[in-house]
């Protein structure tokens, strides 16, 4: 197989060990290739650097009550649906 379509497909299973889907085949496959690669073993640690990053910078965001008001105030008058709410009574109203 030529090496650039099988680093393609692997660079697929390196995304999958890094989320950890891999399956164990699959797991073995790029244990393999990484030891005969020149350049996947740099995309798995790029690939895993920025899940490090992403998870480091990620917050627990908890909107205020009115920050949906907020954002669609901001963006001005669109063209949009009636948006539903419950009343009281439960049936719907606009």
């Amino acid at each position: 197989m030529d090496m650039l379509v099988d680093c393609t497909e692997f660079e697929k299973i390196i995304s999958l060990q890094i989320d950890g889907e891999a399956t164990e085949s699959e797991r073995q496959a790029l244990e393999e290739h990484l030891s005969v690669c020149q350049n996947c073993p740099k995309t798995y640690r790029i690939f895993n650097r920025i899940k490090q990053v992403i998870r480091s910078r990620r917050t627990d965001f908890k909107p205020s009550s009115n920050y949906c008001s907020t954002v669609l105030n901001q963006l001005g008058p669109i063209d949009q649906p009636a948006i539903r709410t419950r009343s009281s009574n439960s049936k719907y109203r606009h």
